[in-house]
């Protein structure tokens, strides 16, 4: 309860629900010793308050005081659910991973509005437009249809952009750094065996008519591709890559990054990303190590020695 002892209705609940699962959590431990206990069959509370709405549409209460009248009796009754009841009858985990109103740029007037249709979450509003349309949610919540079609294209899956990345050969015994090499000291030529190949950027496509897939260069050692953007898995559904139209492994998805594993012997190919919302986006992938004569592969990447530690640069 907060100093004017008004109390939201939610907060009051789950305080005494988190007793009983700390009571119920106690049983388990006596059950090790005592075979038969006691526990408790239905649990009732009767509640003599005043009901207040604050300005943010909270319903609040404040508990009556001594000898005073007018208050409210609400009763509250209390049952045992087990999970199978509960994933029938509340939202999916991956339905509420999803970004919330405030996140897609909705303001809190607008969310509350939402929130009244049982929307709360980014999937739940393209849920309900996908049945009722943009403009009837909007007639339906008063939210202006503009501002629901912004809102719903930030919410859709997006994709930013790949990122290839290299295996890390084994480390070698430790031994002396060697010295650095002292300044106006022409620089040592770049042994092309010590090179630990990293991804290029992907290069700015020229423009055109009919835009061609991005390019993305990567270097013969690299077995991992990195998707980033938002929204990546919605629903619990992950993009689908394909090289060439075999599809590929995901080593990890999350909303904001997602890994894919490359086949070995990659010569090159079209990598195809299908989102959850059945956008597709390409790329082609070229295969090679270009390095310059100052030891950068198209004048972007910058190479560096295998043994030295994360992070560390060639000087």
């Amino acid at each position: 309860m907060t100093g004017e002892m008004h109390f939201p209705l939610e907060e009051f609940l789950e305080a005494i629900t988190s007793q009983l699962d700390k009571t119920q959590d106690a049983l388990r431990l006596k059950a090790v010793n005592r075979p038969l206990t006691f526990a408790l069959k239905d649990f009732d509370l009767d509640l003599k308050v005043f009901v207040d709405m604050d300005a943010q549409g909270q319903i609040r209460f404040r508990p009556s005081g001594p000898n005073e009248t007018g208050a409210s009796t609400v009763t509250i009754g209390f049952t045992t659910i087990t999970r199978p009841m509960i994933e029938e009858n509340t939202v999916s985990m991956e339905m509420t991973a999803s970004p919330t109103l405030d996140e897609i740029g909705l303001e809190p007037a607008e969310q509350k509005r939402l929130e009244r249709l049982g929307v709360r979450n980014a999937a739940q509003l393209r849920q309900l437009e996908a049945h009722a349309g943009d403009n009837n949610l909007s007639r339906l919540s008063g939210v202006n249809v503009d501002k629901l079609r912004q809102a719903l294209q930030m919410g859709r899956p997006q994709l930013d952009g790949l990122r290839a990345v290299p295996e890390r050969p084994a480390r070698r015994p430790h031994q002396d750094p060697a010295p650095a090499p002292e300044q106006n000291q022409p620089r040592p030529a770049l042994d092309p065996t010590r090179i630990s190949a990293r991804a290029i950027a992907p290069e700015p496509a020229a423009p055109a008519r009919h835009p061609a897939p991005e390019k993305l260069r990567i270097t013969p050692d690299v077995r991992r591709v990195q998707l980033r953007g938002r929204n990546l898995v919605d629903r619990g559904e992950a993009p689908r890559v394909e090289l060439d139209g075999r599809r590929l492994k995901l080593l990890r998805a999350r909303e904001h990054e997602i890994d894919v594993e490359l086949p070995p012997n990659l010569r090159g190919g079209l990598l195809s990303v299908t989102l959850p919302d059945a956008s597709v986006q390409s790329f082609e992938l070229d295969v090679g190590l270009d390095v310059d004569a100052d030891g950068d592969s198209n004048g972007t990447l910058s190479a560096s020695d295998p043994w030295l530690p994360e992070g560390g640069a060639r000087q």
